[in-house]
Parts: C-alpha cells; sequence; structure tokens
C-alpha cells in the first residue's frame, strides 16, 4: 500500500472516531431532552389511571407543564367525575430542601375548582369518587412513621373555589371568592402571616348549629 493510501485511510479513521465522539453525547442529550419532554405525558397518563383505579368513572385532564429547573408543575383543567372539578392548579416548589426531608413549596395557587367530600353507607369519608381502601390507607400510614417529614407553604392564593361537605352530623357549603396566605419565617424563628380571605354565601348546619347565607371578608390581617 502506498503512502497516499495509508494517509486517506489514516484521515477516514480518524474522522470516524471524531465523529463518533461527538455522536455518543449528543445521543445521550436527545435521550435525556426527550425523556424531560415525555414527563408530562407521563404525569398525565399516572394520574388518569389512578384516578381510574380508586374508582372514578370519567376523567379527563387538559394539560400538565412541568419546568424542572423553577420547580413550577402546572395542572389545568381537571374533571374527576361530579365532585372534583380544578380548572387551574400551580405548585412552585424548592427542590434542595428536599434532601433534606422538607417539602418547601413557595407558592400554591388553585383556581375555578369544585371540590365534594361526603360520607359513604358506612360513615367514611370520600373526596369526590375516589375510593381508598382503609387496609391501604392504614398500610400507608404504618410505613409513613420510620421517616418524618416537614411540609412548608410560603403563599397560598385561591380563587373561585366551591366547598361542599355532606356527612352524617355536618352539611357545609363554602364558596371561597378568594383566600391569600402569606406565610414568612416558618422554618427560622421570626414567624409572620398575611391574610385576605373573601367568602361567598356559606351554609352550615351540624353538630346542633345552623348558620345560613353569611358572608365573611377578612382584608390584610396580619399575625406574628
Amino acid at each position: 500500500m502506498s503512502e497516499d493510501s495509508s494517509a486517506v485511510v489514516a484521515e477516514v479513521t480518524y474522522s470516524s472516531r471524531l465523529k463518533l465522539r461527538y455522536a455518543i453525547p449528543a445521543v445521550i442529550v436527545g435521550l435525556i431532552l426527550l425523556c424531560i419532554a415525555l414527563l408530562p405525558v407521563a404525569m398525565e397518563y399516572g394520574a388518569e389511571s389512578w384516578l381510574k383505579d380508586h374508582g372514578v368513572k370519567q376523567t379527563e385532564i387538559e394539560n400538565i407543564d412541568l419546568n424542572l429547573f423553577s420547580g413550577e408543575v402546572v395542572l389545568q383543567g381537571l374533571k374527576a367525575g361530579d365532585g372534583l372539578n380544578i380548572g387551574q392548579l400551580a405548585v412552585y416548589i424548592d427542590w434542595l430542601p428536599l434532601f433534606k426531608h422538607i417539602v418547601h413549596i413557595r407558592s400554591f395557587e388553585l383556581k375555578a375548582a369544585n371540590v365534594d367530600v361526603h360520607q359513604n353507607e358506612h360513615e367514611q369519608w370520600r373526596l369526590a369518587d375516589i375510593q381508598l381502601e382503609p387496609a391501604a390507607v392504614e398500610a400507608k400510614a404504618e410505613s409513613a412513621q420510620g421517616e418524618v417529614w416537614l411540609a412548608v407553604v410560603d403563599d397560598l392564593d385561591v380563587e373561585a373555589l366551591q366547598l361542599n361537605v355532606n356527612g352524617k352530623d355536618i352539611q357545609l357549603k363554602l364558596p371561597v371568592d378568594s383566600l391569600q396566605l402569606s406565610l414568612a419565617g416558618l422554618l427560622n424563628k421570626e414567624q409572620a402571616m398575611t391574610a385576605d380571605l373573601k367568602l361567598g354565601q356559606t351554609d352550615f348546619s351540624g353538630f346542633g348549629y345552623q348558620v345560613t347565607a353569611v358572608r365573611l371578608s377578612i382584608d390584610q390581617a396580619q399575625l406574628v
């Protein structure tokens, strides 16, 4: 083989190795980006499957947005039977405190929601049509006893929430027009809370008491 042919073969081999060196990381990065892009779809499918497995016959989720960098999870258009409808649910989570068993929610937003809580014939409380077996609830409680987690919410924002509670001894219709709750310093010694609450026409009956057509408004209440 001549020197020119050897040089050509060496150049082709070097070029192939160079392309392979860049191709493998590119494929890995592409797979990672694909997995991140498919996470909302997987979350939507998992949520719908879980609800159907626990007694909710009709389940629909319009969209789930996930931003791993900012810790933002947004759920839109959840319809789970007749007793659980959510227009929008947005949660902003700080990831680093999770390593210390702290669920730090920087912001929790709930808008245009209808939530029904009721007792069944066995006097067990249910959220909408969701059915949880007592054995599963007890097993989950026992497994959670080994680790203690702390949940912290900095800002809570609720708009247009209709809460209906129907039990053996209590009936409640609670329309929350707006609720803004700001908490500061929960992980420190200095703690402060600011609340702004507006309730619509509220009806309550139970335990020998009855309240009808009551409205409540609390503006900029501060607790230190």
